[in-house]
């Protein structure tokens, strides 16, 4: 027997609720175990000094009007049911909605984009810079390294434009 079962059992023996079976097996453990024996004896002085004759008596037609109370008591209202429920329906709703979100995340279509290198012109690059590997070793093309070195130049005074 567990100590849990044994102080339900010595509460009830409180109250003459014992059976033979539930006596014998409660005294046995009482032997063996030095808590609960000292855990009857708080509760017996608890008892006795609760059963004494200086408690005022309950007044008239107390369980009468007590009844009617505790059947109220009993349903409950909606108010409280909807507090409970919507307390653990709050982190479901979140939990919810964060799946909700990576689902539509994860299937939308992702669109790429490629660059034709008229795009990185448009885009202010400078596309000199990137090409200059390619003219230097090549001789023969010394005419467009000129034209894309005049390109260069910011000053656009010297240009003709139509």
């Amino acid at each position: 027997m567990r100590c849990k079962e044994s102080e339900q059992l010595i509460l009830r023996s409180l109250d003459y609720f014992l059976t033979r079976e539930e006596e014998t097996e409660l005294l046995r453990h009482l032997g063996k175990c030095s808590c609960c024996s000292q855990l009857k004896e708080e509760y017996c002085a608890i008892h006795t000094a609760l059963k004494g004759e200086d408690m005022l008596d309950t007044k008239p037609y107390f369980w009468e009007r007590l009844q009617p109370k505790l059947k109220r008591r009993a349903t409950p209202d909606l108010w409280s049911l909807w507090k409970r429920w919507s307390l653990s329906a709050v982190p479901l709703a979140m939990m919810a909605v964060a799946i909700g979100a990576a689902a539509l995340f994860f299937s939308l279509p992702q669109t790429y984009t490629e660059m034709s290198p008229s795009d990185s012109l448009l885009k202010n690059q400078n596309p000199i810079s990137e090409t200059k590997p390619l003219f230097e070793d090549n001789p023969e093309k010394t005419s467009l390294r000129l034209i894309f070195s005049s390109l260069e130049e910011n000053d656009l005074s010297r240009r003709y434009f139509p």
